[in-house]
């Protein structure tokens, strides 16, 4: 069994890509039950986050076109339209690249720690659809444990911060001081919340937050001395509103060009600064070409990103070096899956061979008294599994290795059945490793 992974992020995308295959989380079962419905895929997982939307899997073939297919699928679009784009990873590249983003290392914001729970998330809603199985199972727990590790014994998340705070950072460099700087916050989930607070470190002292959710908008804004308005009003509030920043999991624009430029007119075209931090994008591109609105995406904090990353870059060594040792970690045990329909079909085969033989001699065996019978019967155990003892042990560090193709050889050697698709389920528990 394979495991793949293909996505987009940050580096391989731009956000006008990466938000045609954003999946919000109400959408995660539908599009895990069209990816595992594929023949092809065994598990499947998606990480579908601001910067990144990735799609694993377990698969019997090593190619990733399924997956790539199934992805592209979830924008609408034809796999060629995301060449250039997407990334493929198998096997043990793929394990590493998971570990890597489970640990912040792959992250726009260098070890920044809200990627750990957006994988646990996509992990549990995977989980929870009933798309995993043994094999990804083990990998995302092995991803979140690495994670976990990585910023306990390293320091690679000091002094990191979201997405939203590099945010702030933008807004600070455009205003130098906030200080009487009115500020509209459009959502209030996680992003918005580290927005507000580092907001209100800068010296904001007027934020103003509107949510679908009303009585979520007033918990954010109590919790910093901010002011809740209704999501309909959110148009009224721009028009006074010094900076805007929108963070929310609508699928479509919600600032769209035709009703801001009546925003316009109210603000006597005062600058406006707006500043879009969701996939997909809240705000439509097109009011970046509109006079005094200043349009920023989240793209375009990766400078903003790169200067706060030195400190937290000397420690991506010694997090490389703990993501190394869990991949080896799983890749052994990974392989040890491998070995068990095989050992499983040598000792199947040599028993029924012992067993036919006794079969064919059982009218001369019934002259034995009974007792010697059973020493006849000690006899062969015993023979089976001395002649077994030493092709499992080699079959074992095949397993082990990277002896894939041994493994073949010996299937084929031995005349042992090729493992099928409930061989891996049935013969071993993966969360102890009885079975190897």
């Amino acid at each position: 069994m394979h495991i793949a992974v293909v996505g987009l992020n940050h580096r391989s995308s731009p956000v006008e890509v990466r938000e045609r295959l954003a999946v919000p989380q109400r959408s995660l079962p539908e599009a895990l039950a069209r990816m595992a419905s594929h023949p092809d895929v065994l598990e499947c997982a998606i990480v579908s986050t601001c910067n990144r939307t990735e799609a694993y899997a377990a698969l019997f073939s090593p190619g990733a076109g399924a997956v790539t297919s199934e992805l592209a699928a979830l924008g609408d679009l034809q796999p060629s339209a995301l060449d250039g784009h997407l990334y493929t990873h198998c096997d043990d590249v793929a394990v590493r690249h998971l570990f890597r983003v489970a640990s912040g290392v792959d992250s726009m914001v260098l070890g920044e720690d809200q990627i750990l729970g957006q994988v646990r998330q996509a992990y549990e809603s995977a989980h929870d659809a009933g798309a995993t199985g043994p094999l990804l199972n083990r990998l995302f727990e092995t991803a979140l444990a690495t994670g976990k590790r990585v910023r306990t014994e390293t320091g690679i998340n000091r002094g990191a911060f979201s997405v939203g705070s590099a945010a702030v950072e933008l807004a600070k460099s455009i205003f130098g001081d906030l200080a009487g700087r009115r500020v509209l916050l459009l959502g209030a989930g996680k992003m918005s919340e580290a927005t507000a607070e580092r907001l209100m470190q800068s010296g904001a002292t007027s934020v103003i937050v509107a949510n679908r959710t009303y009585d979520r908008a007033v918990q954010l804004a109590d919790a910093f001395g901010g002011r809740a308005v209704r999501y309909e009003q959110f148009e009224d509030e721009m028009a006074q509103a010094d900076i805007v920043i929108a963070s929310t999991a609508s699928p479509h624009y919600i600032v769209r060009r035709e009703p801001f430029q009546q925003v316009m007119r109210l603000r006597k075209m005062r600058p406006i600064f707006l500043i879009d931090i969701a996939v997909p994008r809240n705000i439509d591109p097109a009011i970046a070409h509109l006079d005094c609105a200043f349009l920023y995406d989240i793209d375009d904090l990766n400078d903003i990103v790169a200067r706060t990353s030195g400190e937290r870059q000397a420690q991506v060594e010694h997090a490389e070096a703990i993501i190394d040792q869990q991949v080896a970690e799983f890749v052994k045990w990974r392989g040890s899956l491998l070995a068990v329909p095989v050992i499983r079909g040598l000792r199947g085969r040599l028993q029924r061979l012992a067993d036919e033989e006794m079969e064919r001699f059982g009218g001369r065996l019934s002259q034995l008294s009974g007792e010697d019978r059973e020493v006849v019967q000690q006899l062969v155990r015993s023979l089976v599994n001395k002649i077994s003892h030493h092709p499992i042990t080699h079959i074992k560090d095949y397993a082990a290795g990277d002896g894939v193709e041994r493994l073949q050889t010996a299937v084929e050697l031995f005349g042992i059945d090729h493992e099928n698709r409930d061989d891996l389920a049935a013969d071993c528990d993966v969360s102890s490793g009885e079975g190897i």
